[in-house]
């Protein structure tokens, strides 16, 4: 009996070591966050001390905050805090643009960009890197100068037209330009989709499953739609196929707007789309939702319509049960990329395009 108390105190005091050095741990790191510790850290004793703790917790500790990147231990030196790398992902809008579904920029932000965030959040996690999210009227100038203020490095998205009028904006500060039309001109690291290899993707898909008639929907006024049409459109008619269009431009049609015109060109097409005859590539899933309630109503068997999707974020596909085989657009490689850059080599101007992944249903 006397043993079994015994070993349920040890077992006790042993349970209660690993939360003091957590305790001390994120105290620390806290510290260092907001700048009360810099430089040199005071030596062992005097950090228990200061921080009310026995020797042995702040050596646990130190270790802790050396595996977590926080400092670097030197040899007959001591420890020092390393700089605190500070990154904002910023996500930039035109105020008067409401995209299709959307209540808010914060919404449209995280449903088109939500899984480059999430694979950026986490890999610059695993490096002891925290990372913040704002979202930006263009028009707003002194929310662009508190922006930009020192020790930031910046992962950027903006409206993908008039590139250069960005580039100016960000030429003061450490950024990088993630997604958006591919350009070998952006001053900075560029990380973006390949939309031209979307669109033949689609069209060698469509094909594959046998369609002979084709149709995209999208918009050509918007720059990575547009180069997502022109491969689709260029690898059809490669084979002897023309491809049809519904243009739908989310910014600046409502939502019934674009309902009418699915059904006016969709109508016709019934029992092309019930064969299996005619295809659909949607250049994003954004448009599945409404060519799904498009499709509920139309003669035949629609719900069967062989579609190909472009992948941004499941946010779209949420109550959608019409099937489709989906391109992932490679967001969260991108997400992964654009973090081992951002703590390798921040300032370097590299460019890549990451290639899209067929999904068949």
């Amino acid at each position: 009996m006397t043993d079994r108390i015994q070993t349920q105190k040890t077992q006790k005091r042993r349970g209660r070591k690993p939360d003091r050095r957590r305790e001390l741990f994120l105290r620390i790191a806290a510290d260092i966050d907001s700048g009360k510790l810099t430089g040199k850290l005071p030596g062992v004793l005097k950090l228990a001390g200061l921080y009310n703790s026995c020797h042995g917790t702040v050596q646990n500790a130190i270790r802790l905050l050396s595996d977590a990147g926080y400092i670097e231990v030197l040899p007959r030196s001591g420890c020092y805090v390393r700089r605190r790398l500070e990154v904002v992902m910023a996500g930039l809008y035109l105020e008067k643009q409401t995209p299709l579904n959307l209540p808010d920029a914060y919404t449209n932000f995280m449903a088109n960009l939500g899984p480059l965030y999430q694979s950026l959040h986490e890999a610059l996690g695993n490096a002891g890197i925290s990372l913040s999210f704002e979202v930006i009227d263009v028009g707003n100038a002194e929310a662009l100068r508190r922006l930009k203020r020192p020790g930031r490095h910046l992962v950027v998205n903006f409206p993908i037209l008039e590139p250069e009028r960005y580039y100016a904006l960000f030429e003061d500060c450490s950024w990088t330009r993630v997604s958006g039309t591919f350009d070998e001109q952006c001053p900075v690291a560029h990380f973006a989709c390949d939309n031209p290899a979307i669109g033949r993707l689609a069209a060698q898909r469509l094909m594959e499953r046998g369609c002979r008639r084709f149709l995209g929907i999208g918009s050509h006024a918007i720059g990575l739609f547009r180069q997502r049409f022109e491969a689709f459109e260029a690898e059809l008619n490669g084979k002897g196929f023309p491809a049809d269009h519904i243009e739908i431009d989310s910014y600046q049609m409502n939502l019934p707007e674009i309902l009418l015109r699915m059904r006016t060109h969709l109508l016709p097409c019934s029992e092309a789309l019930s064969s299996g005859e005619m295809g659909i590539f949607c250049a994003a899933d954004a448009f599945m939702q409404p060519l799904q309630q498009v499709l509920e109503h139309l003669p035949g068997k629609t719900e069967d319509a062989v579609i190909v999707s472009c992948d941004n974020n499941p946010y779209f596909l949420q109550n959608v049960t019409l099937k489709a085989d989906e391109i992932d657009i490679g967001l969260r490689e991108i997400g992964i990329e654009v973090a081992a850059h951002i703590l390798s080599e921040p300032d370097l101007p590299v460019k890549r395009v990451f290639p899209p992944v067929l999904r068949k249903k």
